[in-house]
């Protein structure tokens, strides 16, 4: 797929969120009539037989001389590679069919572990830029390269975390709000750096394990902070509504249960 073949960028994209459908016809003018006649699809001609497409919800490209004609759906992602990762992890695999085009955004192909193909689109900056997150969904992977991005911080990305399958975290920070009312569940560590506990709103301590005792540091009042030593096992305990900033590295975390 050619850049002369995609979309006008919509002005917001959710992510994970069906972004783009290509589709691949051995000729495209039989396409075009075909797909106007039956959704009434808005077609803009662009370089050669191709065009952009508009349909009720995502945009749309068609493109001529497709030897395997068929249609594949792209979907909106933050960070490219942590999720072509995480395709080949769940034993999918990624095509060589990479375009790049700043303009439009990074799409590529990918199969599941079925051998049924979809897309992957990273939104072109311009969307990027543009996209409001809640802190309280959505983190930011700050990576070492000086680079960031927007990650969905739900219920299957803590899971994944604290089973060591998310290893694009390992790379250098991850910056979230967290909430809780009860006392953790786990103790954890980070060995890669300082962890920074940053209190919002309600109560909380912040237990840190040295020398094998117990210290507990108590933040009280929104703007306390601990920084957690690398390598310290910490866990939190309360029983108030408490919201926190937490400053991560990721590399070699490691979680056990509390003891009852």
């Amino acid at each position: 797929m050619t850049s002369s073949q995609r979309p006008r960028p919509a002005e917001t994209t959710p992510i994970n969120a069906p972004t783009f459908i290509e589709i691949g016809a051995r000729d495209a003018r039989k396409a075009h009539t075909f797909y106007q006649g039956l959704f009434d699809w808005r077609f803009h001609a662009m370089g050669g037989n191709g065009h952009w497409i508009e349909t009720p919800t995502v945009r749309a490209g068609l493109h001529d001389g497709d030897p395997e004609p068929g249609m594949v759906l792209y979907f909106a992602v933050e960070d490219l590679e942590a999720a072509l990762a995480r395709v080949k992890a769940l034993g999918g695999s990624v095509t060589p069919n990479r375009s790049d085009n700043g303009e439009f955004g990074h799409f590529v192909e990918c199969q599941d572990d079925q051998g049924i193909k979809f897309g992957l689109r990273r939104l072109p900056r311009v969307e990027r830029d543009g996209a409001v997150h809640s802190a309280l969904t959505t983190g930011v992977h700050l990576r070492s390269n000086g680079s960031a991005a927007a990650v969905t911080t739900d219920n299957a990305f803590w899971a994944a975390l604290a089973s060591g399958s998310r290893t694009d975290m390992d790379d250098g920070r991850l910056v979230c709000q967290f909430q809780f009312d009860a006392d953790w569940g786990n103790w954890e560590r980070h060995p890669a750096g300082e962890e920074m506990v940053f209190l919002i709103s309600g109560a909380a301590d912040f237990v840190l394990e040295v020398d094998g005792s117990e210290q507990a540091h108590t933040l009280r009042a929104p703007g306390d902070f601990v920084l957690v030593p690398p390598g310290v096992w910490h866990t939190a305990r309360t029983a108030t509504p408490t919201t926190i900033l937490l400053v991560t590295p990721g590399a070699g975390t490691e979680h056990r249960p509390a003891r009852g």
